[in-house]
């Protein structure tokens, strides 16, 4: 069995990418990091001296473990900072730590690993539906977190508690359920009563959820 990873280890390694902690080490142009490929050859560089090889992923989080969209903005495109920040990010810095690139979870798949023996080109995924968001003419601050919204990457509890940290992931407005993204923006009783006032005060004008 090792004989045949061995064999296979070119492979493996391309489904092998950092899940970024304090960013420190991880190369922000020759590392897999915010997808399954690094960004020289998504941008499709080839003359590296135009480009700062030694630049780190942790020049681009903020003191807060937030990202800086104007440092991003002022070296990459928009295809790119949607990739960036749909990447999450820990509330606290901890270290990197590497995972499997090619399924959701971050766990090893024989399926995925499958695909990429027999050359499939994963690249090529479905448009993220939420792409109009990047449209929107609101403060980058919006756009940054409806896209982690979107993305279920907002520092929830439940989500931090996923991340490896030891939280209480009760939610502490309503005690008795798990913070998670769905249950805080959808079906907390709270939640639900503020949508229920915008729709009654036309602040949105397009029927939610509730009204189904």
């Amino acid at each position: 069995m090792w004989k045949c990873v061995l064999k296979n280890r070119p492979q493996f390694l391309k489904g092998v990418r950092w899940k970024v902690g304090n960013g420190r080490s991880i190369n922000l142009w020759l590392d897999n990091w915010c997808t399954n490929d690094s960004l020289v050859n998504i941008l499709h560089i080839t003359d590296l001296s135009c480009i700062n090889t030694s630049l780190q992923v942790s020049h681009f989080i903020s003191p807060s473990q937030e990202w800086d969209i104007v440092k991003l903005n002022s070296i990459i495109g928009l295809d790119q900072l949607q990739l960036i920040l749909g990447t999450p990010l820990p509330s606290h810095p901890l270290p990197n730590s590497v995972c499997w690139g090619l399924f959701g979870n971050g766990e090893f798949s024989t399926k995925t690993t499958t695909w990429v023996v027999h050359g499939l080109n994963l690249a090529h995924k479905r448009i993220w539906e939420y792409s109009w968001i990047w449209n929107l003419d609101i403060m980058p601050e919006l756009t940054i977190f409806l896209g982690q919204l979107c993305h279920l990457s907002l520092p929830t509890r439940g989500t931090l508690s996923h991340r490896g940290l030891n939280v209480d992931q009760t939610f502490r407005l309503c005690q008795s359920v798990r913070e998670e993204v769905d249950y805080l923006f959808l079906h907390c009783p709270f939640a639900q009563e503020c949508w229920r006032l915008a729709i009654s005060y036309n602040w949105i004008v397009t029927p939610t959820v509730f009204d189904q």
